[in-house]
């Protein structure tokens, strides 16, 4: 009788509305908006690949914690989360970037849960709308870049963490969380044990948490993060690396380590500020003008929020009582102490955005609070308006924006060139990258090398004026143009085209 109370209850329609909502506009058209293929995606989708069909990555590591991949590294988690699809669907563009999709649907419902601890099921709904319709979230969720994975994860470690402060057992499923987030993205390594420590340390002292109860989840955590740990030995000399016909964990020809530094503190922290204030870093995949990442009235709300969060935090804390809120808090702190440890852009600081975004809904449950029902009204057909109006847009004219940076037409450009081509030698234009070419071509991991990555079997990558006599050319249409006056046959796809030499 509970469960049927709770079925009918309005909170959980309105949650169901919000969240099927905001599932759909992460799901919709997701193989064709944004149209073309990011490299990074692309290598993701070709290592998954690899894996499945020749148990190696594309450096010949079996099973690797760290992918070579460009020679200074590439996270791990969304190739491997990737690898069931590939094997029931193949590696369209749709089927690699449904993990990333699908991760950014459970986080609706993991900040819906979150709200109800925070402060009650009206501020869970008012969290769940907030970043259901976030235009961040949604492009985030729409393309596979591996790193973004990592919101997902950190939003998965704080749901079970507050659940695990009743309930023990999820403290298990939040140290698995965490642990795996360290596979998502490097740059958060330093961050995640500081939250991690910052949380179970204000659990403890508030009385919620017994010692005893972190022995096993924080065990968990270690294992998981060993063989990472194991991984910064290799690069840094002190351990050597591990090849099996199990697991690898292989040596960077190129180590970023000095990427992530205290040294530029300040710099960076104006930089990431400067990206809050103008909602954006100029980057085409991470935000889409005039809608910036959480609309243009982000502050005002976000202001209220965090000074009543933090007001009302610290009156607890005097009171010796336990608040909900101090996680958000924490993990804001953290965000910020990420972004001035690193050269930021959106992405680069993508741990900060769903705290910016609960306290965003934390000042607007606040609003609504105090004002009228007009005014909550008023409120609600603001946020609708400017989704659907960002809605419209980006499944209309976005692909315009994108088309050039992802290489709309490149993959169908390069699938009819290995139908067409025969014994011909197939060249492709510099302006596509290899990791694109490696999988669009399904090209065994054999065959590619890091020393000479524009040249595999009979492929080539290069300038038009470096094609072999009698190649088979891929190239943006502009270049391919070119060909038809010599008498090739020319096949555009989109922006990209195929060229094709007359038959002697």
């Amino acid at each position: 009788m509970r469960n049927v109370l709770k079925r009918t209850d309005k909170y959980f329609w309105f949650a169901t509305a919000i969240i099927a909502a905001g599932c759909a506009v992460r799901l919709f058209a997701l193989g064709s908006i944004p149209c073309g293929l990011n490299q990074d995606e692309a290598f993701a989708g070709y290592n998954a690949w690899a894996l499945l069909h020749y148990g190696v990555d594309s450096s010949g590591y079996h099973n690797p914690v760290y992918f070579t991949a460009w020679g200074s590294g590439m996270n791990a988690l969304e190739s491997y989360l990737m690898i069931p699809f590939v094997a029931l669907f193949g590696t369209g563009t749709a089927v690699l970037r449904l993990p990333q999709a699908l991760m950014a649907c459970l986080s609706l419902i993991c900040v819906y849960d979150l709200g109800k601890h925070i402060s009650g099921r009206r501020f869970a709904l008012c969290a769940v709308a907030v970043l259901a319709t976030s235009p961040w979230h949604i492009m985030m969720a729409r393309w596979a870049l591996e790193s973004n994975l990592s919101p997902a994860f950190l939003l998965l470690g704080l749901c079970f963490f507050m659940r695990g402060l009743s309930r023990g057992r999820w403290l298990y499923a939040c140290a698995a969380a965490y642990g795996f987030s360290l596979y998502t993205y490097a740059t958060i390594w330093p961050i995640v044990p500081i939250l991690v420590l910052a949380q179970a340390a204000y659990a403890l002292w508030m009385k919620k948490l017994r010692l005893r109860n972190l022995i096993g989840p924080a065990l968990v955590l270690f294992l998981l993060a060993l063989p990472l740990l194991w991984f910064l030995g290799v690069q840094m000399g002190y351990l050597p690396e591990i090849r099996t016909a199990f697991f690898s964990i292989p040596k960077m020809p190129e180590f970023r380590g000095s990427e992530i530094s205290f040294s530029h503190l300040f710099h960076n922290w104006k930089t990431a500020l400067s990206i809050l204030v103008h909602q954006g870093d100029g980057l085409t995949w991470n935000s889409f003008p005039p809608f910036g990442l959480y609309f243009p009235f982000w502050f005002v709300p976000f202001f209220i929020g965090l000074g009543a969060a933090c007001f009302r935090f610290i009156r607890a804390t005097r009171a010796g009582q336990f608040s909900f809120l101090a996680f958000p808090l924490f993990n804001l702190l953290a965000g910020i102490l990420l972004c001035g440890m690193i050269e930021v852009n959106v992405n680069r600081m993508n741990a900060i955005h769903i705290p910016i975004l609960l306290l965003i809904a934390y000042g607007l449950y606040l609003l609504c609070q105090k004002f009228s029902t007009w005014a909550k009204a008023s409120i609600v057909l603001l946020y609708g308006i400017f989704f659907a109006l960002f809605s419209v847009q980006y499944f209309s004219v976005y692909n315009t924006t994108i088309s050039t940076d992802f290489r709309e037409g490149l993959r169908q450009s390069v699938v009819y060139a290995q139908t067409v081509r025969e014994d011909a030698p197939l060249h492709i234009s510099q302006d596509a990258y290899f990791s694109q070419v490696l999988l669009f071509a399904q090209v065994a991991p054999q065959e590619f090398s890091l020393s000479d990555p524009y040249h595999f079997s009979d492929i080539s990558i290069g300038p038009a004026k470096d094609a072999p006599a009698g190649a088979v050319y891929v190239g943006p249409l502009w270049e391919v143009a070119e060909y038809a006056n010599q008498g090739y046959a020319v096949t555009p796809f989109a922006q990209w085209g195929v060229a094709v030499p007359p038959a002697e």
